[in-house]
């Protein structure tokens, strides 16, 4: 077997992403494809700290894409196997636990890292939230959780929330809706 567990610094690191297409072509149950491009961007969140210990940081933000593009796929994946009317409450459970690990590794390894090379972990980080977001959509849970809407509701009675902008949150359609409107 040819091992293509190769850094983002290695010549020879092109030869992954044809040994992970290769991978994901040969894997044809829809659920488990899902699965292996979760692996997928663990492996992304592997190799970052791997080349920030190593002070690489150059090539942190094309991983970070990576990492989108994969978790991303992932999500779209969920909610396409939904809508087939699929059971995709295991698929769900492991991507909601991995989105919050993800994004507290994440939110740590941008601490460890300089600026210009942090920005390209604030999408790896976008990209977590909008996997865990799609989880509760697809799971039927409120857009504005009860005690969120409790704590809007404090933020409006201390003047720092006019009735609109809760109101505009809570009357969010889904839990990707509420944060855009957040941000």
């Amino acid at each position: 077997k040819f091992d293509t567990n190769f850094n983002p610094d290695n010549p020879l690191y092109f030869l992954k992403s044809v040994d992970e297409k290769a991978k994901l072509a040969l894997t044809f149950d829809p659920a488990k494809k899902e699965e292996v491009r979760l692996c997928y961007a663990k492996q992304r969140l592997t190799e970052m700290e791997k080349m920030t210990s190593v002070n690489k940081n150059q090539n942190i933000a094309g991983m970070a894409a990576s990492y989108d593009n994969f978790i991303s796929k992932v999500a779209s994946g969920l909610e396409e196997l939904k809508k087939q009317g699929k059971d995709v409450s295991a698929l769900s459970s492991l991507l909601d636990a991995e989105a919050a690990r993800h994004k507290l590794f994440l939110e740590e390894l941008k601490i460890k890292l300089p600026d210009a090379a942090g920005k390209g972990i604030n999408t790896a980080v976008m990209a977590s939230e909008r996997a865990s977001d799609t989880v509760a959509d697809v799971s039927g849970k409120p857009a504005v959780p009860q005690d969120v809407i409790a704590r809007l509701q404090v933020l409006k009675a201390q003047g720092l929330l006019t009735t609109e902008e809760v109101q505009t949150l809570i009357s969010s359609n889904s839990r990707k809706d509420a944060r855009e409107k957040l941000r």
